[in-house]
């Protein structure tokens, strides 16, 4: 059909047909309209016709055909964009209508369009747009939103050239602060930086641009300037902006500047957003600065985050601050998944062991270190830390035994010198002590108070210059420090330090009138006291020594050991001193508790303790002097030796055996053996003789209030087998006088050859000594006996007074003395020999008491003695000794007697002496006599 008659056509449909024919004919009449040209009249038709049939589509059709027609007709315009929203087709209805904002200047157009392009974020059409409206309005909203637009698009150029344009407008204080940011987009970051200065420079920072200028600062690596100009937008910030106080608490942390940053942590903590970083700077800080706020944080941050690190400082802040009922509660309600958390855990574990030291449960805090170190067995510094921990519980036995195990395990870790160093000083083992501390003393050389422990383990070694040397070492650092200087020594330990230093170094007036300052102050703790006792003590001033004890000790769980020994020895306070012994002998100064043994009659302790001190400190020379005086007095040992013997002809070789052992504080048993063989040297000097002598006796040993007393019982076997009995005793009359009181029944008799051979002797003994000084001495003895055969048939008898005088020229080794002596002797011979005894007199002889038993005589002489305490005592090193007598005999004539010998240890507690004697004129008979002897005694524990 030709556009012509469409429209009589469209008309004729409408009027003449029916509603529905009508509709669906002038549908399709409305179509072909679509594509006719242009006829206002047609046109509008067909749109009604479109509309009346809600045909949006085709409405939208027709308007964008009469738009190319007439591209300006703002009715069509205003046709196709509501066509184009009733059919949901937004992209249609913005071109429309950004066309009719932007050529036909319609300002209600123009409002829509932007709703529309805002609402499908079109960026290209809301700039146009808003340009538009900028500069119709002139606003800063406008401005803004163009701004952000033009950014978007990637044109930061232009959105800082419009910027420009308003830099002195009404909205200057906006568009700087656009600007300050815009900058950054075009890459030009110093401009950026500059704009915000001029911001600042005219108003408050705000948070964006504060953000911005320490981003850009950052970037430069000028982290001090990005720190600062976050601080200066703090004023401004809330607490909702959780990116800022983030970066604040970053950058204040990264310049250690602690309050700052946990000043941002607390507010993004106080607003919910805190991050577990924040808590860690919190807790770290304030450990530092405010104890009470880091333990709350801490035990806050373990509730949330159930880190270890919470509850390491939760535990350690409240150590500090004394909350143990507190952190026991805590430790104590940690649920399960709580302690899986941390049982892998080996300082945490060291932490509880803190813990319950402090609270007193000693049993779990030993368990709880354990447990750390069972998790982390190679770490030095935990095992340092138990050896610490062992030391202060004071467990002995279980410190011995870990240190041995230590000092092998972590051979040659630097984290174990200091502690094994005073294990081994606590365990008393001094030489092992200095060991480990020589091999610390590069590192710690600087350190006074170190240095003032290394001087007492030198002391402990008897290297008094050496002690001497680094205390007056440690003195100086004391005093470097108070004028000034880079000593070590905390400031509250340094005047104690340097009073204990004079101690030693200065004593008298001025070290004095140090520890009167000492004494003035009341609040002195643990080490002021123990050390003001010490100086007591020192000084002699043992009345004020006791008073302060009682004064400030006496409240005190744990008083200073040491010092109430030293007072209850001046004191002889015996009872004190073996309640010391029984309940702390490991923490008593071992010289003073030997001692303390001694003296109460504990000899067995006594020899047990220096047996055991001396093993780990053998240079110790004062330890050994009380050792070798134990090991004579009151032994636990065994002998062996052998003698060679020739006695005018008739040869002896005897083996003898012997073992002592202390029984009870009391009591010692003592058991001997030997065996004798014999032989001659000489022709016509004896007959018959035995084929051996065997012996063995028992001693019993006890000692009493002022002396000793000892019994021996035994059984002889050489021409005949006999039991014999001894006593010994001995009592202290006075301090310079004592009584000697000996017997014998069935005794050894050694007057002559024969009689040992085939004799015995019933003997009784007394004596007196007078020690006139320390040096001199004079002893007198009286003697009666009966010689008789082993069936004990009478030979002879007789008695005997004896005196002699000693003046000891040097008392320690080499001991020297000189000494006088005279005797009478009366023997009188009273039976004759028979039966096996007569035949050991030479064949052919007359059975004659004579060849048994010596003529009566007197005897005067004078000798000398060097080292004898070597012979009979202990020492520790090979030492020689001799002695040597002249004498006149008044049967024999001039007479003489020496003894050689040399005497000293194989490896260690043991002692080996080889000796040789001869001697002439002795009872009256001119016969040489000779002796060789060998014997090695073995000191036991």
């Amino acid at each position: 059909m030709r556009p012509a008659l469409l429209l009589p056509a469209l008309a004729l449909c409408v009027l003449a047909s029916g509603p529905a024919h009508a509709e669906s004919t002038a549908s399709e009449i409305a179509e072909a309209a679509i594509g006719a040209p242009f006829e206002h009249e047609l046109y509008e038709l067909a749109y009604k016709v479109f509309l009346a049939n809600n045909n949006a589509d085709d409405a939208f059709r027709l308007a964008e055909a009469a738009l190319k027609a007439r591209p300006r007709d703002t009715l069509w315009r205003r046709r196709a964009v509501q066509a184009a929203l009733w059919r949901s087709r937004t992209t249609d209805a913005l071109v429309h209508l950004s066309y009719l904002a932007l050529s036909a200047g319609d300002a209600k157009a123009l409002e829509q369009a932007l709703t529309l392009a805002e609402g499908i974020n079109d960026q290209a059409s809301l700039k146009p747009l808003l340009a538009l409206r900028l500069k119709k309005r002139n606003d800063a909203a406008t401005l803004r939103e163009y701004v952000k637009v033009v950014e978007a698009l990637g044109e930061p150029e232009e959105a800082v050239a419009t910027l420009k344009r308003y830099q002195n407008g009404p909205y200057r204080r906006e568009v700087l602060e656009l600007l300050a940011r815009l900058y950054e987009s075009t890459g030009n970051p110093a401009a950026s930086v500059k704009g915000v200065d001029l911001y600042a420079h005219e108003y408050p920072v705000t948070v964006p641009l504060a953000m911005l200028r320490s981003r850009l600062l950052y970037g430069t690596g000028d982290i001090a300037a990005a720190c600062r100009s976050l601080q200066e937008g703090a004023a401004s910030a809330k607490p909702a902006d959780t990116d800022f106080w983030m970066t604040l608490s970053d950058l204040c942390w990264a310049m250690q500047d602690g309050a700052c940053a946990v000043n941002a942590s607390s507010q993004l903590i106080a607003g919910g957003a805190g991050r577990e970083d924040d808590y860690q700077r919190m807790v770290t800080y304030y450990l530092q600065h405010d104890p009470e706020r880091a333990y709350a944080t801490a035990r806050e941050g373990w509730q949330r985050f159930r880190k270890e690190y919470y509850f390491v400082a939760a535990v350690e802040a409240g150590l500090a601050l004394g909350r143990h009922d507190e952190l026991l509660a805590f430790v104590g309600n940690l649920d399960e998944q709580q302690r899986s958390a941390l049982a892998r855990s080996g300082y945490a574990w060291q932490l509880r062991s803190r813990l319950y030291r402090q609270a007193g449960r000693t049993g779990k805090s030993l368990h709880s270190y354990q447990q750390a170190l069972a998790l982390e067995p190679g770490n030095a510094e935990v095992a340092a830390g138990y050896l610490w921990l062992l030391i202060d519980l004071e467990k002995t036995e279980e410190l011995r035994e870990t240190a041995e195990l230590f000092r092998y395990r972590f051979r040659g870790k630097p984290e174990l010198l200091d502690p094994l160093g005073a294990a081994y000083a606590w365990l008393g083992d001094y030489r092992r002590a200095l060991d480990y501390y020589r091999l610390n003393y590069h590192q710690r050389r600087d350190d006074p108070l170190w240095l003032a422990d290394y001087a007492e383990l030198l002391d402990q070694a008897h290297m008094a210059d050496s002690a001497y040397r680094e205390r007056l070492r440690a003195l100086l650092l004391v005093r470097q420090v108070g004028a000034g200087g880079t000593g070590g020594g905390k400031e509250p330990e340094r005047p104690l330090l340097k009073t204990r230093l004079l101690l030693l170094l200065n004593p008298g007036d001025a070290t004095d009138a140090a520890f009167g300052k000492l004494l003035a102050d009341d609040s002195g703790n643990g080490a002021t006291r123990e050390l003001l006792v010490a100086w007591a003590l020192s000084t002699e001033r043992n009345d004020y020594a006791r008073l302060w004890r009682l004064r400030r000790f006496g409240l005190l769980a744990r008083q200073p050991r040491w010092a109430q020994l030293s007072l209850a020895l001046e004191e002889n306070d015996t009872t004190a001193i073996a309640d010391l012994l029984q309940k702390d002998l490991e923490r008593l100064p071992y010289r003073d508790a030997i001692e303390g043994a001694r003296r109460t009659g504990q000899f067995p302790l006594a020899a047990d303790h220096a047996f055991n001190r001396f093993d780990r400190n053998p240079e110790d020379e004062l330890l050994d002097l009380q050792f070798r005086e134990l090991a004579v007095a009151h032994p636990s040992q065994a002998s062996a030796g052998l003698r060679l013997m020739d006695r005018g002809g008739i040869g002896f070789i005897q083996t003898a055996e012997q073992v002592s052992r202390p029984l009870t504080n009391r009591y010692s048993l003592a058991g001997r053996f030997s065996y004798t063989g014999f032989g001659t040297l000489k022709d016509d000097v004896v007959g018959t003789m035995p084929d051996r002598d065997v012996a063995g006796q028992l001693s019993l040993s006890t000692l009493f209030g002022q002396g000793r007393a000892s019994v021996s019982v035994g059984g002889r076997s050489s021409l005949n087998s006999f039991a014999f009995v001894g006593l010994d005793a001995d009592y202290r009359l006075s301090s310079t006088l004592s009584l000697e009181l000996s017997a014998d029944w069935s005794g050894l008799a050694e007057e002559t050859a024969p009689l040992q051979i085939g004799g015995l002797k019933d003997r009784l003994t007394i004596g007196i000594t007078h020690q006139l000084s320390g040096r001199d001495t004079l002893s007198w003895r009286g003697s009666v006996y009966s010689l008789r055969d082993q069936w004990r048939r009478e030979l002879g008898n007789g008695g005997s007074i004896e005196a002699e005088a000693v003046h000891r020229l040097s008392v320690a080794y080499p001991d020297l003395l000189v000494r006088g002596f005279a005797g009478g002797y009366q023997y009188s011979r009273t039976g004759a020999p028979e039966g096996e005894t007569y035949l050991l007199q030479p064949a052919g002889s007359v059975p004659d008491s004579g060849y048994f038993v010596p003529h009566s005589f007197v005897q005067v002489g004078i000798g000398t003695a060097v080292g004898s305490s070597a012979r009979e005592g202990y020492s520790r090193c090979w030492q020689p000794y001799g002695s040597a007598d002249l004498l006149w005999n008044s049967e024999s004539g001039v007479g003489f007697h020496y003894d050689i010998g040399l005497a000293g240890p194989l490896i260690g507690y043991d002692r080996l002496i080889f000796g040789v004697a001869q001697d002439s004129g002795r009872f009256g008979s001119s016969d040489l006599n000779s002796l060789l002897e060998m014997q090695y005694r073995y000191y036991f524990n």
